[in-house]
């Protein structure tokens, strides 16, 4: 059960806030994206001195893991950002990393009703919750939260018939008759407030003919400042050979990345371009996986003259960017990959060409802002073409520098995090 006493993470006491805005931003996940959303946030707040409390509800793993971002409100002590984790025993009412469909459902509904419960103990008059896929079911039949809700929707698919050369399955179809249903269902709740979205041309769809506007485009936040000498350091800490171009794919390794498809793919250039190429392989893997890359790898190295870097771990904030200012060509060879993508958004930041997926939200990005070549990543055979064209001829044909900048100007952290503010409190 919730305590009635919401503690501090010191221990003491915490009085709530009579503040006419009290925001309660309800996450329990901390990889990913999902942290860094949280310090922008929390960020945002502190610097715009903003009024009102901002609660912070989180794991007990956050607390241990996330520390920085505790730090950022500690230097504002007059900003009224309070972070609570959960305690032990509200924990123990998860599902712990749930794995078939029926635990994420129950998962769903555990958090949904943790939050209703925090929100009335705190007397919340706004909740965020950060991923509204993950709550649709809960947003229609759970118990009615006690204060409007505002969400971030990830990964519509229902427009995807709009973009140019997309066939549907007929699962597909079916899917995204579903997802029509279920938005329309969820639209009409009283107590969705607004429900932004990664995706421009979903909220097109979405608001349209539409009296009340619920939907509104977000930013997909990314930050640009980078020093040269760090990243000049991290290409020579990295051993990459001089005469090498560099590929970069970056990370949540896992096969949905392609990986496997670019290793085939680097497999069928011809030798002598391989002898220009350097594949940096940068980010967290599981263990099984990493074994099925390596042994892949280990083949391609024994019939190709090419340089692979491999580095499965995790990289800080600042090292990312460093890693995307090295880089030549980004690759993201996602394998039917729905929403958006954060490394287009890094690439185009960095202005560097990428090689990408040519479906859905990714292929039509990469189009409209001419941001390198969008692929059929299923297939090796193209990814070895786009690959070689990179080797041969100057990168700048394939992309727009000024296309580019437009792409990251529209997707800053400060756009993010104004955009929820500011909606939310509307």
């Amino acid at each position: 059960m919730l305590q009635k006493d919401v503690k501090s993470l010191s221990g003491q006491s915490l009085s709530i806030s009579q503040a006419s805005d009290r925001i309660m931003l309800f996450e329990m996940s901390i990889y990913g994206h999902h942290a860094v959303y949280i310090r922008h946030l929390v960020r945002y707040w502190c610097e715009q001195a903003m009024q009102g409390h901002f609660y912070v509800v989180v794991t007990a793993q956050f607390v241990a893991e996330c520390s920085e971002i505790m730090a950022i409100a500690q230097q504002y002590p007059q900003a009224n950002v309070s972070f609570l984790p959960l305690t032990p025993s509200e924990e123990a009412t998860l599902t712990v990393k749930p794995s078939s469909f029926l635990q994420r459902k129950a998962r769903a509904w555990q958090e949904w009703n943790l939050m209703c419960a925090y929100a009335k103990n705190l007397r919340a008059t706004h909740c965020f919750l950060a991923s509204f896929d993950f709550f649709t079911w809960p947003f229609l039949l759970a118990q009615t939260p006690p204060c409007p809700i505002s969400s971030i929707y990830f990964k519509p698919t229902f427009h995807y018939a709009r973009f140019p050369g997309y066939v549907p399955t007929l699962k597909a179809r079916i899917q995204q008759q579903q997802e029509r249903l279920m938005l329309a269902l969820i639209l009409r709740q009283s107590h969705l407030h607004r429900l932004f979205c990664l995706d421009p041309f979903a909220v097109e769809v979405l608001n349209k003919g539409r009296t009340q506007r619920k939907t509104v485009a977000l930013a997909d936040p990314v930050e640009t400042a980078v020093s040269q000498a760090s990243w000049l350091e991290l290409r020579s800490h990295s051993n990459i050979e001089a005469q090498r171009k560099v590929f970069l794919l970056f990370g949540e390794l896992s096969e949905r990345k392609g990986v496997g498809q670019m290793l085939e793919a680097i497999a069928q250039l011809p030798s002598d371009l391989c002898q220009n190429l350097c594949f940096l392989l940068v980010g967290r893997c599981d263990l099984a996986t990493k074994s099925r890359f390596q042994a892949k790898i280990v083949q391609v190295r024994s019939e190709q003259p090419v340089q692979i870097i491999e580095q499965y771990e995790f990289i800080s904030e600042q090292a990312v960017k460093d890693y995307f200012q090295l880089a030549d060509v980004v690759l993201a060879p996602y394998q039917k990959h729905i929403g958006m993508s954060g490394i287009l958004l890094q690439a185009a930041a960095a202005k560097k060409p990428v090689i990408s997926s040519n479906y859905g939200l990714m292929g039509e990005l990469v189009r409209r802002y001419q941001l390198g070549l969008a692929v059929d990543s299923t297939r090796p055979d193209e990814l070895t073409k786009a690959i070689a064209q990179f080797l041969q001829q100057p990168a700048e044909q394939f992309f727009s520098a000024d296309k580019m900048e437009v792409f990251a100007q529209e997707n800053t952290v400060e756009k993010f995090a104004n955009t929820i503010f500011t909606e939310m409190k509307s």
